[in-house]
């Protein structure tokens, strides 16, 4: 088991996307600005913009320190909340893809995401195992990786596909079911052109 607490540069990123959204709303502002409006209107305005984000930015410290991963045996184990705490688990034998993502924040504050992906990826619009904030983001991407592949080997499963594979390097079985595929292909063509005669 090893536990991994997220770097401070992701507290940074949070205060940071907390004030940069409170900023944005300063061009609309600017906007709709008129001499008939008046400064009570942007004193207003402003105070309301206040309201929501002095309180998440004072939230966001005990946030940060409630995240948490763990990297088990067996599965990812994702914990974070301050008043809904919540637990994910992520089976290492069901992750199909894992993935490092560093937007510009990121690499501004020497941070990155791991993603650990599962087959429902593309239904659910996120990766089932974020792993956000990571200052060591290669080495934990190949931590996982092995630990999939260990997983998988284990259950006799297909292991996921190593980069010279992904990168179009064949191995000794693939000419032969490349013709099996085909072979399948042409006998369901053959069966189809038979059905409509």
């Amino acid at each position: 088991m090893r536990q991994i607490r997220p770097a401070p540069g992701l507290h940074a990123k949070y205060i940071l996307w907390i004030w940069i959204g409170f900023l944005f709303t300063l061009p609309g502002l600017l906007l709709v600005l008129a001499p008939e409006i008046g400064w009570l209107f942007v004193v207003i305005y402003l105070g309301a913009n206040l309201l929501w984000a002095v309180p998440t930015s004072l939230l966001m410290g005990p946030y940060y320190r409630s995240i948490s991963y763990e990297l088990m045996n067996d599965e990812i184990i994702v914990r974070k909340g301050i008043l809904t705490r919540t637990e994910k688990r992520v089976p290492y034998h069901q992750i199909t893809n894992v993935e490092v993502k560093r937007g510009l924040l990121d690499r501004l504050l020497g941070i990155g995401t791991v993603d650990a992906q599962t087959a429902g990826y593309s239904q659910q619009g996120g990766a089932e195992a974020p792993l956000p904030g990571l200052s060591d983001w290669e080495t934990v991407q190949r931590e996982v990786m092995a630990r999939v592949h260990r997983s998988r080997a284990a259950l006799g499963e297909p292991s996921l596909p190593t980069p010279e594979r992904a990168s179009g390097t064949l191995d000794a079985s693939t000419p032969a079911l490349l013709g099996e595929i085909l072979a399948e292909l042409r006998a369901l063509r053959e069966t189809i052109e038979a059905q409509r005669r």
